[in-house]
């Protein structure tokens, strides 16, 4: 099932002077796209559309590069870093080593719509229409780790060994969270406490703090999953209609998109790890 994915905010490089206050404009001869991931690593801005391929910025000045033919035209639905790689996920996994000036696809996961990426301890995560699978080799070869449900996986973070994953979740059932400890070979449920009908949609780790945005809340972890609690002051400041679409976290900042039920999406950007927006 292709997953219709809002934006992933970068913030590593961009947030910092939104949040202080400063402007932020279009990039020339890159309007009017579809935006359905976005990562930064290094001096390079990756944006994975809907049906225009991979765009990438370069922060040094030097603009933006067209999506080479080398890269599926579908749909990006995330970004990883391995090291000297920048990989990009959708209808298959590919990866560049030019910043984006070239891609190849990876031999393993052909054919397989891929919603989620992240990379950490060694190997890679990917979670499909079918479940999570893990690689230790770079994307050649792929197996199912042990403990999680072999569901469609929404969101993945990684932070050392440890890695979270949303599995499932639609307008009628709820999404679940797993952790695993081992770098993704096993994981086990967490007690992630979401309302009757609440689907994940993203996850990031900054400092000891887990963060899930759910459709109608953002909650927040600093035992590893053991226990949750809702971000405080999150009802007066983002109010009751819409839902949360999208997160990043990075250089102690961490963003929130939420899209209203009747229109109009919003920003939000704390400094205090989710204290105050």
């Amino acid at each position: 099932m292709r997953r219709n994915r809002s934006l992933w905010i970068p913030i590593s490089l961009a947030m910092a002077k939104l949040a202080a206050g400063g402007a932020m404009t279009p990039v020339p001869g890159a309007t009017g796209m579809y935006t359905q991931s976005m990562a930064v690593f290094g001096n390079t801005v990756y944006v994975g559309t809907q049906g225009d391929g991979v765009y990438t910025f370069s922060t040094a000045g030097t603009g933006y590069r067209a999506p080479p033919a080398s890269i599926d035209s579908e749909a990006t639905y995330a970004f990883a870093s391995d090291g000297n790689r920048v990989l990009a996920a959708g209808y298959g996994i590919f990866a560049t080593t030019d910043h984006g000036a070239s891609w190849t696809e990876l031999p393993g996961l052909r054919d397989q719509w891929i919603h989620a990426l992240a990379s950490g301890g060694g190997r890679l995560l990917a979670g499909t229409d079918e479940g999570l699978q893990i690689s230790g080799d770079g994307g050649t070869n792929w197996s199912r780790p042990t403990g999680i449900s072999q569901s469609e996986v929404n969101a993945l973070a990684v932070s050392g060994m440890n890695a979270f994953a949303a599995v499932g979740g639609d307008l009628f059932t709820s999404s679940s969270l797993y952790r695993s400890q081992d770098g993704g070979l096993t994981w086990a449920p967490l007690p992630y406490p979401h309302g009757g009908n609440d689907e994940v949609k993203d996850i990031v780790i900054l400092g000891n703090r887990v963060f899930v945005s759910s459709d109608d809340s953002i909650q927040y972890s600093q035992d590893l999953g053991a226990t949750w609690a809702k971000s405080e002051g999150q009802q007066v400041v983002f109010g009751k209609d819409g839902f949360f679409s999208a997160m990043a976290a990075s250089d102690g900042l961490i963003a929130v998109a939420r899209s209203g039920s009747f229109g109009g999406d919003y920003l939000y950007v704390s400094t205090d790890s989710g204290t105050t927006w």
